[in-house]
């Protein structure tokens, strides 16, 4: 769960500089379940960190992306985190825990890990290292 606490505070930002990219997706893998790109994320996160919007495509080009942006930042993750590539099983599942939460903000999801209010599907647990 912490894992989950430290990616999703990259995430935020790194949405500094998805304005600066944001090519459509040609990877058959981030393009099969609603597309998207860093522009589109930025879109749907913005300056209120909603991120129950963001597709499984988008969750996957954040994912893909982030150690990037992260070192642009000058955020350092941890020798000892590993952020995976997410597959479309697991993109999607993730997808699926916030909406069967109802989680939509960044602050939504640090308060259900904190409260211990969400069971992390089987296909993510041992995923962030």
């Amino acid at each position: 769960m912490r894992m989950i606490q430290r990616v999703l505070l990259c995430c935020l930002a790194v949405m500094l500089l998805f304005a600066a990219t944001g090519c459509p997706s040609l990877d058959p893998r981030t393009s099969n379940q609603g597309g998207g790109s860093l522009l589109t994320i930025f879109g749907k996160v913005g300056d209120n960190g909603v991120i129950g919007d963001l597709n499984p495509d988008e969750w996957q080009i954040l994912t893909d992306n982030l150690p990037s942006f992260a070192a642009a930042l000058g955020i350092e993750i941890p020798s000892d985190v590993t952020i995976p590539q997410l597959t479309d099983e697991q993109a999607q599942d993730f997808v699926n825990l916030l909406d069967e939460n109802n989680i939509n903000t960044i602050e939504e999801l640090q308060a259900a890990i904190d409260d211990g209010t969400i069971t992390v599907p089987e296909s993510l647990q041992g995923s962030f290292s």
